[in-house]
């Protein structure tokens, strides 16, 4: 009976999240915990409009399911971090790669706005590396014409001031705890 009760907490993960538990919440796919009171957010989807740049992460997937992260681990470690989706799964981290294509290639800009609301305590992602040559992310959209942009993802910060886990400032987000910077990919860096 014991080696049952260990061999179930094992194969469940020390997570308490596992990947067999996401579901779709309109543009995004979230992570539910074992349990159920919590989720994490693991993509945005979208849609490859540049005038439609709000990712606003409700604070509630469910009534009794809140909204506790972006990004995070499922099982015992896998990272499961959140990302941004483009609608035609085209992604470049070295800009070097682009010219692969057999289409015409351009780049630009552009800014997402993250509205994070009060029940976010942890944040995971792979929008940014900044120990990488080329730190950014950059989503392919395909044009009508068969040409590929490639936007490279910028990120301004709106934090709810109910958060008791962060704070943002002039479009950066910042740890309540100590006041230290969150790596993201902000404008102007």
């Amino acid at each position: 009976m014991i080696l049952t009760a260990i061999a179930v907490s094992v194969l469940s993960g020390c997570t308490g999240y596992s990947s067999s538990n996401s579901a779709r919440m309109g543009d995004y796919t979230v992570i539910i915990s074992d349990s159920g009171s919590e989720c994490f957010v693991r993509t945005y989807r979208w849609n490859g409009d540049p005038d439609n740049t709000v990712i606003d992460i409700p604070d509630n997937y469910s009534d009794n399911t809140i909204v506790a992260q972006l990004g995070g681990f499922t099982g015992t470690g896998v990272p499961n971090p959140f990302s941004i989706e483009g609608p035609d799964d085209l992604v470049v981290w070295n800009t070097g790669d682009l010219d692969k294509y057999d289409v015409p290639v351009y780049q630009d800009d552009i800014v997402f706005t993250l509205k994070m609301g009060r029940n976010i305590k942890k944040i995971y992602t792979n929008i940014y590396s900044k120990d990488a040559v080329d730190p950014y992310m950059h989503i392919g959209v395909e044009q009508d014409d068969g040409s590929i942009i490639f936007y490279r993802v910028l990120i301004n910060v709106e934090c709810s001031d109910d958060n008791p886990a962060f704070y943002s400032k002039d479009g950066k987000l910042y740890s309540r705890k100590d006041d230290s910077l969150e790596h993201l990919p902000y404008p102007g860096e």
